[in-house]
């Protein structure tokens, strides 16, 4: 969820997954608009860190697992100021979508 006041803000995460679904070394920033003071452009970074950080490991097939560690992926987190229900989930329920 992202922190109050950081509507607007959006950043893009380049990273790659270990054969296990561990985030590989650290998550590089990409691309940014954080358009507020320094100290919600922090709170926005940790916070999409630690997104980042609770969809891992991702459970994956042998098969899958073997082409994602060779990949380079992508994730663009954006706070809209509104919170998003994650499809498949209860009412209320957080989670992680890989599309």
């Amino acid at each position: 969820m992202p922190p109050p006041g950081t509507e607007g803000f959006e950043i893009t995460l380049r990273f790659g997954l270990t054969g296990k679904g561990e985030v590989r070394g650290k998550p590089l920033a990409t691309y940014s608009v954080l358009p507020g003071p320094p100290d919600r452009q922090r709170a926005f970074v940790a916070a999409a860190m630690l997104a980042l950080h609770n969809c891992t490991p991702v459970l994956m097939s042998p098969e899958f697992a073997r082409v994602a560690a060779s990949r380079v992926l992508t994730l663009r987190l954006i706070s809209a100021g509104r919170r998003a229900q994650v499809p498949g989930a209860a009412a209320g329920e957080e989670g992680c979508v890989l599309s």
